[in-house]
């Protein structure tokens, strides 16, 4: 939304802002998810618009010191998962606790791109709603890329 080429709708979300009513006083910040105790990268735009008449500035929040990592969100998930069967079929019988399994192959050549494997000391990519491109767990081997010969 900051970006330059989407530069016609904030000006159109500031218009709106300032021709409701009695006219909001606008505030908009990039945040990411990973300054605010969430073990994610996940980078949005927040509006917030105060009404002019309560004389209010809003101040956004100020991010936290230290990040939280994988390792402090999600470490009893180190010993109680299972890598999943070949062609990354589900290994619900293996599992102690139910779909605590990681993929081990067979990506689609767009995810692997990105190499969404994170390690145990940083913060997760994004989670997205789509499953074919959800991070994948910190246990689960490298991505590789193979170069044709």
């Amino acid at each position: 939304m900051l970006l330059g080429r989407h530069s016609e709708a904030l000006k159109n979300i500031k218009e709106m802002f300032q021709n409701a009513g009695i006219g909001y006083e606008l505030s908009f910040q990039m945040l990411n998810a990973s300054d605010f105790d969430v073990p994610q990268d996940r980078k949005r735009v927040f509006f917030v618009g105060i009404r002019k008449d309560l004389n209010f500035k809003f101040q956004f929040p100020k991010p936290v010191k230290e990040k939280i990592t994988l390792e402090q969100a999600i470490l009893d998930l180190k010993t109680s998962v299972v890598p999943a069967k070949e062609g990354n079929k589900t290994n619900k019988e293996n599992c102690n606790i139910p779909n605590h399994e990681y993929m081990i192959g067979g990506f689609s050549s767009m995810f692997m791109s990105r190499n969404r494997v994170r390690t145990w000391d940083e913060q997760s990519f994004t989670i997205q709603a789509g499953g074919r491109h959800a991070p994948i767990h910190p246990q689960a081997p490298k991505m590789k890329i193979k170069i044709a010969a």
